[in-house]
């Protein structure tokens, strides 16, 4: 195998997670679009203000999940208050609250 090119199990094991990653992005972006179709249904607000509302849920939603992929790497990568110092970085930065 040429250097920087992956075997065929290191394909298949890439492939499944880009796929679980997208299943969980789906999910995301669906939560997301409930949230706003709710949101606009309370406020009485128009479907102009759809867009805005859910790129901002969608992106907060991602940075949330982001931050919790920190807070759940076992100890033998960092201890629990790295994790979570990692985690309130991540959400800090996108001005997400914790």
């Amino acid at each position: 195998m040429r250097p920087g090119t992956l075997g065929k199990s290191q394909k298949t094991v890439g492939l499944r997670e880009m796929r679980n990653s997208m299943t969980r992005i789906d999910a995301l972006e669906a939560e997301a679009n409930e949230f706003t179709i709710n949101l606009i249904t309370e406020r009485f607000a128009g479907i102009g203000q759809y867009h805005q509302a859910f790129s901002k849920q969608f992106a907060e939603l991602i940075i949330r999940e982001c931050a919790q992929v920190c807070r759940d790497q076992p100890n033998i990568y960092a201890m629990k208050a790295d994790r979570d110092n990692c985690a309130l970085a991540i959400l800090g930065h996108f001005g997400v609250e914790g």
